[in-house]
C-alpha cells in the first residue's frame, strides 16, 4: 500500500494528464487518505440502495486500502440500515472530494459484509478504542430515541455489533476540475484487481 502523497497534478499550461498518471493519482490519494485523518480522501460519502428502493448516502471513513487489489474498507453497526440494504443488494457507491486539489474519485463497489468472521476480527483489531465505543452502544443506529444517548466512556466488547465492509472496486472515476477544461477518466478492474479497460469521459 503506498503512502506518499498524490502526484502533483499537472498545472494548465503543462500537457493533459494520461490515464496511467490519473489511475495512480486516484489510488494514491486513497492510500494517502487513510494515513492522515487530515486528509479529505479520509472521510467519503457511501451510497446504497434503500429498502424502498430510494438511494441513500452517509458520511463514513475510510479504514483499509489495498491498491493492488482494489480494495477499499469502511466499518459500521450491524443495527445499521445500510447492513440490511446492503445484504439485499450487495453494491455500494463510493465518493471522494478534494475541494483544494480540485479532484474527485468515485468508485463502483462490490460488498462483501464481514460479521464475526476472521475479516473482521482482523478488522476490530487494527480499531482505536475510542472507533470500538460506538459498536457498545444500547441502542442500534437509526432508532428514534427521546433523548441523544450518552456513550460509554469505556471499551464494553462491542464486537458483535461491528462489521467491515469490505468494497471491490469494479469501476472508478478521476475527475479534476479546472478552469481551463476539466478531465474525467474511468477504469475498470476484475475481481483480481486486474484493470481491464481504461478511457477518457467528457466531464
Amino acid at each position: 500500500m503506498s503512502t506518499t502523497p498524490a502526484t502533483p497534478l499537472p498545472t494548465h499550461s503543462s500537457p493533459p494528464p494520461t490515464l496511467d498518471f490519473a489511475e495512480v493519482d486516484a489510488w494514491q490519494r486513497l492510500a494517502d487518505g487513510l494515513t492522515r485523518a487530515s486528509n479529505p480522501f479520509h472521510i467519503l460519502t457511501a451510497a446504497t440502495t434503500g429498502m424502498d428502493g430510494r438511494p441513500k448516502c452517509r458520511t463514513v471513513v475510510l479504514r483499509a486500502v489495498n491498491v493492488s487489489t482494489r480494495r477499499l474498507w469502511f466499518h459500521t453497526d450491524v443495527r445499521s440500515p445500510k447492513v440490511a440494504e446492503m445484504r439485499a443488494l450487495p453494491w455500494a457507491a463510493l465518493l471522494f472530494y478534494d475541494a483544494e486539489g480540485k479532484t474527485q474519485v468515485r468508485a463502483d463497489c462490490a460488498v462483501t459484509l464481514h460479521h464475526r468472521d476472521a475479516a473482521a476480527e482482523e478488522r476490530w483489531a487494527a480499531s482505536k478504542p475510542t472507533s470500538r465505543l460506538c459498536y457498545s452502544a444500547e441502542v442500534g443506529s437509526s432508532v428514534r430515541v427521546p433523548v441523544p444517548p450518552a456513550i460509554s466512556p469505556v471499551d464494553a466488547g462491542g464486537f458483535e455489533n461491528f462489521v467491515g465492509v469490505e468494497c471491490r472496486v469494479e469501476r472508478l472515476e478521476w475527475l479534476w476540475l479546472k478552469f481551463t477544461g476539466h478531465t474525467r477518466a474511468e477504469f475498470e478492474y476484475d475481481k483480481s484487481g486486474t484493470r481491464t479497460d481504461a478511457g477518457w469521459l467528457a466531464p
